[in-house]
């Protein structure tokens, strides 16, 4: 008996407890028990799965729904924890939700775990950030991975394991992973992760939130080069390139076209990919020696400068960060998402050949045929490339737009 209250117990502090089979996170539930449980004990967790069903946890398709307060009222209840398996730029479109969960529940810590894991879908790069958010009590690093099918990664990105994260997780703590729902016909990534967790989803949806956190010797040092060199080439601005993606290993293969075009136009440019590009004008930031943070305080003190600063990046982790400091940003989209309007902002211009509704006229540039080339996706589908002609087209259009 003394066994099946320790079950019990343990299988409460886990806020996806009442997952019922066949749901999208039944197998992640049924790995996050498996160190637990014995073959014996099955019988028990069907029949508390079955009891607790749809009483603080639910899934509609690909959508889940936490009842935290129904959860306090049942049993109790001493903070959340909040697991996160992402990358960079999905954790910084969530950040609004934290300071959301500290003013709804004041007197509830909150508990980030972050998977140490590199895959296409996680960076390890989201706990630093984590450990500077001020809402985080505590963070925690855990060994994720993705849910395996037959010996075969399984394709949905919300199956993932993050049963090493329990070893960390105290009593009496409800685990809540960090879910958006990717459906096209939810508004955005902000709102639906609101809903998730039982809060008024916001409107208009607020921008991510980046701690400001001190440079480092080194990025003091990048910064002050980046404006000398910028006032020597008396530049009439700055542009912050980026033109790779790590979710999809896509590489912009028109990069120093791209580069020499800008320089062309008398634009100093900063790149965060690696480029063969030596060209008075130009500088290069390798951020295998510059962290995270270092990089985007770069860009925050130089969006304070009378030079004008804009963005030009392929959709990655840049589109987050522009958002969060009101840069604007030339996003190159790569790809067919009818899912895109949920990782827009208002300082994005998309350049796509696609036509999507439910971006706005103004903030979506057609590409025609003729100015673009695609090539195969390995995940499927194609990724597509811009001419880099069209593309400084549509940077005269953004300098110009109001």
């Amino acid at each position: 008996m003394d066994s099946l209250q320790k079950l019990k117990r343990l299988y409460f502090r886990v806020g996806l407890h009442t997952a019922p089979p066949g749901t999208l996170l039944d197998r992640a539930n049924r790995l996050a028990f498996a160190v637990a449980l014995s073959g014996r004990m099955r019988a028990l967790r069907r029949r508390l799965i079955v009891e607790q069903q749809g009483e603080f946890f639910s899934a509609a398709g690909t959508h889940v729904h936490y009842n935290i307060e129904r959860a306090r009222a049942a049993r109790r209840v001493d903070g959340l924890a909040l697991v996160f398996f992402m990358g960079l730029g999905d954790y910084l479109m969530a950040t609004p939700l934290l300071p959301a969960l500290r003013a709804t529940y004041p007197e509830l810590p909150l508990y980030a775990y972050a998977s140490t894991s590199l895959d296409q879908v996680n960076s390890p790069l989201v706990a630093a950030q984590l450990e500077a958010n001020p809402c985080i009590a505590r963070t925690f690093r855990y060994q994720g991975r993705h849910v395996t099918d037959r010996g075969r990664v399984a394709s949905f990105w919300k199956n993932y394991d993050y049963s090493a994260a329990l070893q960390d997780v105290p009593e009496h703590f409800l685990m809540l992973p960090v879910l958006y729902d990717l459906d096209p016909i939810v508004p955005h990534r902000v709102t639906s992760l609101f809903d998730t967790f039982g809060l008024p989803p916001p409107w208009p949806v607020p921008v991510p939130l980046v701690p400001r956190q001190d440079l480092s010797a080194r990025a003091q040092a990048v910064l002050d080069k980046i404006r000398a060199e910028a006032r020597a080439f008396q530049a009439s601005g700055i542009v912050c390139c980026h033109f790779d993606v790590r979710s999809s290993g896509y590489v912009y293969p028109n990069a120093a076209g791209m580069v020499r075009g800008l320089l062309e136009q008398g634009r100093f440019v900063i790149g965060f990919s690696r480029l063969d590009v030596a060209a008075a004008g130009y500088i290069g930031i390798d951020i295998n020696e510059i962290s995270v943070s270092d990089s985007i305080e770069i860009l925050r003190a130089l969006a304070t400068d009378p030079m004008p600063l804009h963005i030009i990046s392929v959709n990655s982790v840049l589109w987050a960060i522009s958002a969060a400091l009101g840069i604007r940003n030339l996003g190159l989209h790569t790809f067919y998402d009818e899912s895109i309007h949920q990782y827009v902002y208002a300082n994005t211009f998309v350049v796509s050949q696609h036509l999507y509704p439910r971006i706005p006229a103004t903030r979506l540039l057609l590409a025609p045929k003729g100015s673009y080339r695609e090539t195969a996706n390995p995940a499927g589908g194609s990724l597509t490339s811009y001419d880099p002609a069209f593309v400084l087209d549509c940077f005269r259009g953004v300098l110009a737009a109001p």
